[in-house]
């Protein structure tokens, strides 16, 4: 093998440089030419829209956030010829196979073009969500919860100060991974996930109580979406629907703090972390982390060992067949969420 191709696709986390930084250093040592395309699936489709790596170009992009190669929601498999563009422009290169960086939504549709095409693939999980299923963790996600716990850290000072509710929002659509570790680790007074409804009146509740035991502030973390039991008047905004039929949607704190303010008569505000938890300097974790799974996709690359996924078992990185996991989506077992309810007070 002489040549392999790499992309970056879904969206941006802490750690993808260092991906690629590994995936360019051991294909050095074994004589493999990487190339890098740009902006995802658009630019392999495209076919014009590459770059050739050298380990001068990846020496100190791993304290970088974000990705050099740029990513792209873009799914080949709703493309006219897409799937058809995907292998011919692969061929024109003379990459032998393609390392995919991306999450469960990229997996899943990445699965189904090995299936079309037959093209040598090995897959490197990413998500700020850790929804990943397979691997126990995904580079990203640490990052994303460190800069959670912190920010939220900083709001308890402000809330306190003036008495308020301050309702927390942040990243995950369909699992709460995030906002559950992020709101333990700041000691948040209440947490929301996608996978378990909330019952607002116990939020009223706790509002009140805290006010009338003179506990002076409220916090509250959420996923993005986290949905109310049984509310019919709940209807979060609709941005944009992406290539991958995901609906990026945004409201549900600010639902939930004018209600919270109307029904406890407490100075109730909302906050929105989603994005700002994908970008930065990621954490030394996942630049480890980002780095090895790179290093062992060369590998498995160069023994031919295709149609797999790097993931980590516990403190080793290994690896598992694609089919085994696409499709899939890692979400809280609601066992974890009623455990931590302990620390709602």
């Amino acid at each position: 093998m002489k040549r392999i191709g790499v992309i970056t696709g879904g969206g941006d986390c802490a750690g993808l440089n260092a991906v690629i930084r590994g995936i360019v250093v051991k294909a050095a040592s074994l004589g493999i030419q990487v190339y890098g395309f740009r902006r995802g699936f658009d630019g392999l489709v495209d076919g014009g829209n590459f770059i050739r790596l050298g380990t001068e170009d990846v020496e100190d992009i791993m304290i970088q956030g974000g990705t050099i190669l740029r990513t792209s929601r873009a799914n080949p498999m709703t493309h006219r010829d897409g799937p058809r563009q995907v292998v011919n422009n692969l061929a024109k290169l003379g990459c032998k196979a393609l390392i995919v960086i991306g999450g469960h939504d990229v997996l899943a549709f990445t699965h189904q073009l090995i299936k079309k095409t037959g093209i040598n693939v090995i897959f490197v999980p990413k998500s700020v969500q850790n929804g990943v299923v397979g691997t126990d963790y995904t580079f990203g996600f640490f990052s994303a919860v460190t800069y959670a716990a912190e920010s939220i850290d900083r709001l308890h000072t402000t809330a306190r100060s003036y008495g308020r509710c301050i309702v927390v929002e942040t990243t995950g659509q369909k699992v709460g991974w995030v906002a559950l570790n992020a709101g333990l680790a700041s000691s948040a007074h209440y947490i929301m996930i996608p996978e378990v409804p909330y019952e607002i009146n116990k939020v009223f509740d706790l509002v009140k109580k805290r006010k009338r035991n003179n506990l002076e502030y409220t916090i509250i973390v959420m996923a993005e979406g986290a949905v109310p039991k049984g509310c019919k008047d709940f209807k979060p905004k609709t941005l944009v629907r992406d290539e991958f039929g995901n609906e990026s949607m945004t409201g549900a704190s600010l639902w939930l703090a004018e209600r919270i303010q109307e029904k406890t008569k407490v100075d109730s505000r909302n906050i929105i972390l989603s994005s700002i938890l994908r970008g930065g300097t990621p954490t030394a974790f996942d630049r480890i982390l980002g780095l090895k799974f790179g290093l062992k996709a060369v590998e498995l690359a160069a023994e031919k060992q295709y149609g797999m996924m790097v993931c980590l078992k516990s403190t080793e990185v290994s690896a598992i067949p694609i089919e085994s996991v696409a499709g899939q989506i890692k979400t809280v077992p609601e066992s974890i969420y009623r455990e931590s309810m302990l620390f709602f007070q």
